[in-house]
């Protein structure tokens, strides 16, 4: 790696991967979600579509131009969690979407995981910026690494709605840390991950 040309134009992205099978374990336990994060079939259909770009400004922006939201491969709808996260620590708070597909799928399981990997990194920084207090203007923001570990070898993400609940511990140096969870139907936890990227923001703007 010593002589590698990072300037490379061909370079899109690196990957490690590590495969598993089924096996049975004694081990089996999972993180739930909060009750109060649960939301049924018909409320998730009267949830707002998540935005294109997830920061204040820019849906101030696009609302006020008569934009539509884009057509996007995964239903992403987003909860309003300001009630739930009122007066609770930055590294306590939560954001959360509901999601399934348009289409009916494959049954090829790894269509079904590209489809998490798909939506786990889609306005996954901002979830730094959307926790705060105040609607801070964006400077630059960009993916350093991106982890993901697939709990369930038989996702299904064309029939029931899923939920991503969405956190982070820390933001410090102009570098943020992002984590999320995917859940089924049955609230069996589906999927975890983690994204390290760079979070440069100004003063609070005025929307």
């Amino acid at each position: 790696m010593a002589n590698f040309n990072f300037e490379s134009k061909k370079l899109c992205f690196i990957a490690i991967g590590s495969y598993k099978a089924r096996e049975k374990s004694v081990l089996d336990f999972q993180r739930d979600l909060e009750p109060e994060l649960r939301r049924t079939k018909e409320e998730i259909l009267a949830t707002p579509i998540a935005p294109d770009v997830d920061t204040e400004a820019y849906i101030v922006w696009a609302k006020n131009e008569g934009m539509e939201p884009e057509k996007h491969p995964i239903d992403l709808r987003k909860l309003d969690t300001k009630p739930y996260n009122k007066n609770k620590p930055l590294a306590d708070r939560r954001i959360m979407h509901y999601f399934r597909s348009h289409d009916k799928l494959t049954t090829n399981p790894n269509m079904h995981v590209a489809a998490l990997l798909y939506t786990s990194d889609r306005n996954s920084l901002f979830t730094i910026l959307n926790i705060q207090d105040e609607p801070y203007y964006i400077r630059g923001i960009a993916s350093i690494d991106h982890s993901f570990v697939l709990h369930d070898m038989d996702p299904k993400v064309d029939e029931e709605w899923l939920t991503m609940e969405t956190y982070t511990d820390r933001a410090v140096d102009g570098r943020g840390l992002y984590k999320g969870r995917m859940y089924d139907a049955d609230h069996k936890l589906v999927c975890s991950f983690m994204q390290d990227g760079v979070v440069r923001v100004g003063r609070p703007s005025k929307l």
